[in-house]
């Protein structure tokens, strides 16, 4: 499966997972501080219940964000996205004083089509910010559901079930911890390659 060959998705389908990336417009910065993205997270937490869309993993970077989401309703991803963008546009030229697009265009979008590639795809987001040089310790960035996956903080709109319910019973926060630093060392599936961390 190559799945960068495929055209941004648009029509969005309820039960279908989705990677969807926000971009800052001409590859600015969209997070200037802490709060910046302690309001980005907040609204994530409330348009994913007001629009019944599962977050299973994000990703804050300094200029993109990641996103895998699955729709569990009627409503659009589309929708979701657009209030996320809008809402966050609006808070961030007001703090900071400036006008016009943040974002580069409309999101880009990938459905996700197979659950290997779901699961690789949930280590790719996580590592992003180790393999950018943002963080020395995948446990030390506080702006990724990673600490989530492993037991560290506690949210209600991260849905980490459905990950974790392919790794083993026993313990398997442990497992997906182990299967996610594996991938800091090179252990990357090959539905991964046309990847670049960012």
């Amino acid at each position: 499966m190559n799945t960068m060959g495929k055209l941004t998705f648009r029509n969005f389908l309820a039960g279908n997972h989705y990677h969807v990336i926000i971009r800052g417009n001409n590859q600015q910065e969209i997070f200037l501080n802490d709060s910046d993205r302690r309001r980005l997270v907040l609204r994530l937490e409330e348009y994913s219940g007001k629009y019944n869309i599962k977050i299973l993993c994000y990703a804050l970077m300094p200029n993109h964000v990641h996103l895998l989401l699955r729709q569990d309703g009627e409503i659009s991803i589309s929708k979701f996205m657009q209030a996320i963008n809008t809402g966050y546009t609006m808070y961030f030229n007001l703090k900071h004083n400036r006008s016009g697009h943040l974002f580069q265009g409309r999101f880009h979008s990938t459905l996700v089509d197979s659950d290997e590639y779901l699961i690789q795809l949930s280590r790719y987001i996580h590592l992003n910010p180790i393999k950018a040089g943002l963080t020395k310790r995948i446990d030390g960035y506080p702006w990724s559901s990673y600490l989530e996956y492993v037991g560290r903080r506690q949210t209600t709109f991260v849905e980490t079930d459905f990950i974790l319910s392919y790794f083993s019973k026993k313990n398997r926060q442990q497992d997906y911890k182990t299967f996610v630093k594996a991938g800091s060392y090179g252990e990357t599936s090959e539905e991964l390659q046309p990847y670049t961390l960012e």
